[in-house]
């Protein structure tokens, strides 16, 4: 198959020669091909990582990004094995695969991408026809009698490649799999970045251009004994982590959804009665539970982006009152409540004006188009305290039911002046 030059140096050893029968010899890994089967098991690890998210909100992007990471599993296992191989037989047959790994590798990343990017759907059944196509280029690698790709020679650091004349053939596939797959690549970055205007994807332009250098040492310096060790598995890592930084990207940004009003900037419904349910298991909670006085009147007059901004104020003065585990929920329209972990049923008296002075010291300055003007408000609290292991749901409803006892009781007169006067 071909001929070798040298014997493999910088050999790392595993196990040792034992006596008897059933003893094992020792197992050498060139040291070069030890980042690629740590970067093979990462990628195997992160492929299961990914799988366990396929039926959650985030299925599309897991399954997408568990194909590719499994898919470069498969690579860098094959490049690994080729760098290690001991002898022409067995890098002809890992060289088999290399090829059509590294075509299914390209082709995630480029599944993964369009994903990302929100068009995957677009070239949906066009990704799906080169799966099929690369599924079926792997199978026929290892189809019985099928031969290496390439005559396999051995530089003289042991690193195995084909031959430096391929036939036609495969300078064509190379030209597909590598030239057209690295191309659409960069058409794909280059777009979001000009385009579509992403902040996040010139750090992915950055890191294209920090692989330039290892594939050209790959590529040239290698083959033509100027360094001894492939180092394109550095790439391999800096994929992983874009790959994981997207997935938690999109986990941050659903989890801000479900759990930041995006109005007021408070907790939602949603959150606060999971907060409370957790801080009730863990011990006494005292809720406040309000709402700003003829909200409804400022909408009509105003418009809702005054109202928005009111229920913003509101809850940033709020929040200027509270301790560190206080947490400030929009419980619907204009009502929210104050979850308080550890407050005592003795603490109403000294909260409840606490709080009423903080939301009426000062009118709230308002910006309505070109126009600047102070909008008085009034707020009903309502207060409920419940022990450790009480439901939460009866304290909201507890805390409901006081705070328009309070309203109808005080029979308040007060109305709230709108004064238009700019400042």
């Amino acid at each position: 198959m071909g001929e070798e030059f040298a014997e493999v140096s910088n050999l790392v050893s595993i196990g040792g020669r034992g006596k008897g029968e059933g003893s094992m010899g020792n197992i050498t890994i060139p040291l070069a091909a030890v980042p690629l089967w740590i970067l093979a098991v990462c990628n195997g690890m992160a492929s299961g990582g990914f799988f366990i998210y396929r039926r959650s909100h985030w299925a599309p992007i897991a399954r997408t990004f568990s194909r590719t990471t499994f898919v470069g599993m498969l690579f860098w296992t094959v490049s690994a094995g080729l760098l290690g191989a001991h002898n022409a037989m067995s890098a002809a047959w890992w060289d088999r695969m290399y090829l059509p790994t590294a075509f299914l590798a390209i082709l995630g990343l480029i599944e993964a991408g369009l994903l990302t990017l929100g068009v995957w759907r677009v070239w949906h059944q066009v990704i799906r026809i080169l799966w099929i196509v690369g599924i079926a280029f792997l199978v026929g690698s290892l189809w019985p009698g099928v031969q290496a790709l390439y005559r396999m020679r051995r530089v003289p650091d042991g690193y195995w490649i084909g031959h430096i004349d391929p036939p036609w053939e495969l300078t064509a596939a190379h030209a597909v799999v590598y030239g057209g797959g690295v191309a659409v690549l960069v058409a794909i970055l280059a777009w979001a970045i000009f385009f579509r205007r992403l902040p996040r994807m010139r750090w992915y332009g950055f890191a294209v251009i920090l692989s330039v250098p290892f594939v050209f040492n790959d590529s040239v310096w290698v083959q033509n004994h100027k360094t001894p060790y492939p180092t394109l598995w550095v790439v391999g890592f800096a994929v992983l982590g874009i790959l994981w930084g997207e997935l938690s990207r999109e986990v941050r940004g659903t989890h801000r959804k479900l759990n930041v009003d995006t109005v007021t900037g408070a907790g939602t419904r949603l959150f606060g009665d999971a907060y409370g349910w957790q801080a009730l298991h863990k011990g006494e909670v005292a809720l406040v539970y309000g709402d700003v006085d003829r909200f409804k009147s400022i909408n009509d007059t105003y418009g809702h982006s005054v109202g928005d901004q009111v229920l913003h104020e509101v809850v940033a003065r709020l929040r200027g009152v509270c301790r560190d585990p206080d947490q400030v929920v929009r419980a619907g329209g204009d009502e929210f409540m104050v979850i308080m972990p550890g407050a005592r049923s003795s603490d109403r008296e000294g909260l409840i004006p606490r709080f009423i002075q903080a939301l009426e010291h000062e009118p709230i300055r308002i910006h309505n188009g070109d126009r600047e003007f102070r909008l008085p408000i009034s707020v009903s609290l309502g207060w409920a305290h419940g022990l450790s292991g009480s439901p939460f749901d009866q304290l909201v409803a507890e805390a409901d039911r006081d705070m328009y006892r309070r309203k109808h009781q005080t029979k308040r007169t007060r109305v709230a002046m709108f004064d238009d006067t700019s400042i």
